[in-house]
């Protein structure tokens, strides 16, 4: 559970994540960040990725995202983000996958929006978006869906109005020969990968695939490239 920097725990005002153990009840605080968190992913060694809108956390390069291995030891994530990161999800390849309002994340050229953490370094995907992108979620077979505000990726050169699939190496627009999703000021910004790897999005979008009758809440079918309600 994310508590932002306002939440009061104990009497003070912090920015904090509490770790819950389902199995014995106890709990872990890790707090003092500066700013809003907006989530935290768990990787496949126990550790722990935080990111937020919060800089400085540890270290001057904590800012937007950093990593808290199994034994609870803080480390940044080579020069983070500049400005807020929304969402992240760990791909079946062992990276981990985020985006946000940041360009150039982690100081990389072009890693606009998005951007991969391979535990070492970063890197850019493909030349990234043209504006913010809200939510990220991994299939079940290795693709990497990402939705949010951006119109284009690949640096303006592939149309996909607010929703693309990453394979591992290209980004591809999606939803038939209408793609994306239309309406709304933030027309993507949740995405839930489902164990038929077929994805639930939601947002703000009045239509889905050029279908108004899609609206708000819609299922994408990878094998047909469609959506429905």
């Amino acid at each position: 559970t994310s508590l932002s920097p306002s939440t009061t725990v104990d009497g003070g005002v912090i920015g904090s994540v509490l770790m819950v153990d389902m199995r014995t009840g106890n709990t872990t605080l890790i707090a003092g960040f500066s700013s809003q968190l907006y989530g935290t992913v768990q990787d496949n060694a126990g550790g722990l990725y935080i990111f937020g809108s919060f800089a400085n956390y540890g270290d001057a390069n904590g800012d937007g995202i950093v990593y808290r291995n199994a034994a609870g030891a803080i480390s940044s994530m080579g020069s983070g983000a500049s400005v807020s990161l929304y969402d992240a999800c760990l791909g079946l390849d062992g990276k981990i996958y985020v985006v946000g309002s940041a360009t150039n994340i982690g100081g990389v050229a072009d890693a606009d929006y998005s951007a991969s953490w391979n535990g070492t370094t970063w890197a850019a995907l493909q030349g990234g978006f043209n504006a913010a992108m809200w939510a990220v979620c991994a299939d079940g077979i290795g693709n990497i869906y990402v939705g949010g505000t951006a119109t284009t990726a690949i640096t303006g050169s592939l149309v996909g109005n607010y929703i693309f699939k990453w394979n591992g190496s290209a980004w591809s627009a999606i939803g038939g020969s209408t793609k994306g999703v239309a309406g709304g000021s933030i027309p993507v910004f949740t995405l839930i990968s489902l164990p038929d790897n077929k994805i639930v999005l939601g947002g703000e979008f009045t239509s889905a695939g050029g279908d108004a009758a899609i609206k708000y809440l819609a299922i994408y079918n990878p094998v047909t490239d469609a959506f429905s309600s």
